[in-house]
């Protein structure tokens, strides 16, 4: 498995926190079988942020299937998230992808799903040895 975090635009005002991480967990609620969160942005402004992190490919012995939650961090409090499967994220040659976020309903500062903003990732599932390598590169 390979993640990367690129970017995330219209995202909520951050307040005194200086940057956001992005936390990416792959499982159920209840039964989290990795859990991967950027450092702080490179760089970022009122609405936007810029990761650029690569995590180290990971092997993950198990279905290439189950939820993938997407949580904009604010010091380790959710701020808005989204949520998919894995079987969505099947492809040897992944291109970055836009996830649009939606409300937590936790925290003022994101209340409705339109001032939640979008991230940008890419992520691969790839079986082992049936799949040929994934190229990180493209």
């Amino acid at each position: 498995m390979i993640c990367e975090v690129g970017q995330g635009i219209m995202l909520p005002k951050c307040g005194n926190s200086p940057h956001y991480t992005v936390r990416i967990q792959f499982g159920e609620p209840d039964a989290i079988r990795l859990e991967l969160e950027t450092k702080a942005a490179k760089e970022s402004n009122d609405e936007y942020s810029r990761w650029n992190e690569r995590f180290e490919k990971r092997v993950i012995r198990s279905r290439r299937s189950g939820p993938i939650t997407v949580s904009l961090m604010d010091e380790h409090v959710p701020v808005c998230k989204w949520q998919g499967r894995a079987e969505e994220f099947l492809s040897i040659n992944p291109d970055f992808r836009w996830v649009s976020l939606s409300s937590c309903m936790k925290e003022e500062k994101c209340q409705e799903d339109h001032l939640a903003g979008i991230i940008q990732l890419k992520v691969s599932f790839s079986a082992w040895p049936q799949d040929p390598p994934v190229n990180f590169k493209l």
